[in-house]
């Protein structure tokens, strides 16, 4: 089994959950760019895979192409499609992440605790996007020998 997201789209991290008060209450909510981003994700999963959440343990990859800064030369511009430099700054690739599979959460898989393997990367891209492969992990050796070094 294997899936896959590909879609155009500029990458956004997930943002931190706001809070307002009223009447005395907190109310905790998810911001609105937020919300459009996952459920823009969501719909693109949806069409090009289906709605059926996959069951049993998970490997992901998360791949990101950010857009490339205008105010860069165009020897530096140069550098960043062949992947030579790197984007160090914001947004950081955790909160990438964390959008991505939040937005899958109930529609890729049941619930994100499924995912046991995960690769992740961002690089710049003259056309921002969003790849996912969603796959089955299946058990093999592997480097982590559950010893404590």
């Amino acid at each position: 089994m294997e899936k896959r997201l590909s879609m155009t789209i500029i990458p956004k991290p997930k943002e931190r959950p706001r809070a307002t008060v009223i009447g005395g209450h907190a109310r905790i909510f998810t911001p609105k760019t937020t919300e459009a981003y996952e459920k823009e994700i969501r719909a693109a999963w949806i069409r090009q895979n289906g709605d059926k959440p996959e069951v049993g343990p998970l490997r992901v990859r998360v791949y990101f192409g950010l857009p490339i800064p205008k105010s860069e030369t165009k020897a530096n511009k140069l550098q960043m499609v062949l992947r030579k430099v790197f984007p160090i700054k914001r947004p950081d690739l955790d909160n990438l992440v964390k959008a991505v599979l939040d937005a899958l959460n109930g529609v890729a898989y049941s619930d994100d605790c499924q995912i046991v393997t995960m690769l992740s990367k961002k690089n710049y891209a003259e056309a921002p996007y969003v790849k996912v492969i969603l796959s089955e992990e299946k058990p093999k050796e592997d480097e982590d020998d559950g010893k404590v070094p």
